[in-house]
C-alpha cells in the first residue's frame, strides 16, 4: 500500500507471565548453571548503578558471562549496523538500558539477538517482572532475594532458549 506509514516501534515483546512463572519454578530448585556459558552484553548500563550490579549478579549466578558495552561506542564512526551485527556473533543476548522502543527494535533486528531492558524503569520488560511481584511464585522467595530471582526469571526466558 503506497504511502502507508511504517509500523510504530513496539520494542521487544515482554515475556509472557506463564513463561516467567515457569522460570521462577526452575529457580526454586536451583539457579546455578541455568545459563552456563551464555554471553550477555549490557548496552548502555552504568556499571556503578545498583540496578546494573544486581542484573550482573543475577546473570553471573546463572553461570552467564557479562560484558558492559557503551552505547555510544556502537554508533561511533558511522559503523553502527556493522558493529551491532558483530554483537550477534559474540553474544547470546543483550540487555539495553533504554525504554526507547525504536532503539530496542533496531538493536534486535540488526544484531539478530533477543534484546531486553529488564532494569530500565518503565520498559516493557521491567513492567512484566513487576507484574509478578505479588504472585505466590514470587512470594516463595524471601523479600531480600525476590528482586534477584525475578531478574533471573527474565534472563532465563529471554536468553535461555538460545542456550538449548
Amino acid at each position: 500500500m503506497a504511502g502507508a506509514a511504517p509500523p510504530a516501534p513496539q520494542g521487544p515483546a515482554p515475556a509472557a507471565p506463564a513463561a516467567l512463572l515457569g522460570a521462577l519454578a526452575r529457580l526454586r530448585r536451583s539457579p546455578r548453571g541455568l545459563l552456563r556459558g551464555a554471553q550477555i552484553g549490557l548496552v548502555g548500563h552504568d556499571g556503578r548503578a545498583a540496578r546494573t550490579r544486581t542484573l550482573t549478579q543475577a546473570a553471573l549466578e546463572l553461570g552467564a558471562r557479562v560484558s558492559l558495552l557503551e552505547r555510544e561506542a556502537l554508533v561511533a564512526g558511522g559503523h553502527a549496523p556493522e558493529a551491532v551485527r558483530l554483537l550477534g556473533r559474540l553474544y547470546d543476548g543483550l540487555d539495553c538500558d533504554s525504554a526507547d522502543a525504536g532503539y530496542l527494535d533496531w538493536l534486535a533486528a540488526e544484531s539478530g539477538l533477543p534484546v531486553t531492558s529488564l532494569v530500565t524503569p518503565g520498559s516493557a520488560s521491567a513492567l512484566a517482572l513487576a507484574g509478578l511481584e505479588g504472585t505466590p511464585a514470587a512470594a516463595a522467595f524471601g523479600a531480600a532475594e525476590r528482586p534477584l530471582r525475578l531478574l533471573q526469571a527474565g534472563l532465563l526466558v529471554a536468553f535461555g532458549a538460545r542456550r538449548g
